[in-house]
């Protein structure tokens, strides 16, 4: 209500998308079997991915308001000290990270919305000893539709390439409009000059 008062007062105000998203997500990140049954979706969904850890839910133990699940230990994968102890390629974890993400956005359009450190681990497997990813909370996913994830992958390819024209075109389609330019560079992490370039092309810089 005092978010739609400021938006009355200040027609400007940019934020009321916000408020029904969280009217909208707040409801299922707090029911427990909504992120159980996400979390067998993708455990599922990414089943041929022998790096990725979904932890096992105990349904048997678990309610709207309780989830139990299988431990899984690791660190946080921005842990450089756990990460440098325990021997884990940094490089390898990345290439995994994008191929996981990858796959959730432009294969499946279901994709875990919170991937801060503290709910992506990484650890050693105890049987195998190969790296692994460890997936927790499963509260919040977003469903990407078929034409959203097209031109979302059109727009990678021509940032990829340094196809100007495609990037303004499918960051128009995608809502940026006149900020496309701060778009592509948000979305990417690198200066305008190696968006032009092609970001492929163009070592990331010391201030990138």
């Amino acid at each position: 209500v005092l978010l739609r008062a400021v938006h009355w007062l200040f027609p400007d105000f940019a934020f009321m998308w916000l408020v029904e998203e969280a009217k909208k997500n707040m409801p299922l990140e707090l029911d427990f079997l909504n992120e159980g049954h996400n979390a067998e979706r993708v455990s599922s969904m990414l089943s041929h991915f022998s790096f990725l850890k979904v932890p096992m839910i105990h349904w048997d133990l678990s309610t709207k308001r309780i989830l139990t699940m299988e431990f899984a230990e690791g660190g946080q994968v921005n842990d450089r000290e756990y990460i440098k102890k325990h021997d884990i390629n940094v490089n390898k974890i990345s290439e995994n990270l994008g191929r996981m993400y990858s796959e959730m956005i432009f294969v499946h359009g279901f994709v875990h919305c919170d991937p801060h450190p503290g709910n992506v681990l990484v650890r050693k497997c105890p049987q195998s000893k190969k790296t692994e990813i460890v997936l927790l909370d499963h509260g919040l996913y977003q469903v990407l539709q078929p034409d959203f994830r097209l031109d979302y992958c059109q727009l990678w390819q021509a940032l990829i390439k340094g196809d100007m024209s495609g990037v303004e075109r499918y960051s128009r389609r995608l809502g940026a409009g006149d900020l496309y330019p701060l778009f592509a560079c948000v979305l990417t992490a690198r200066s305008w000059n190696a968006v032009n370039a092609g970001i492929s092309s163009v070592p990331v810089s010391h201030s990138e």
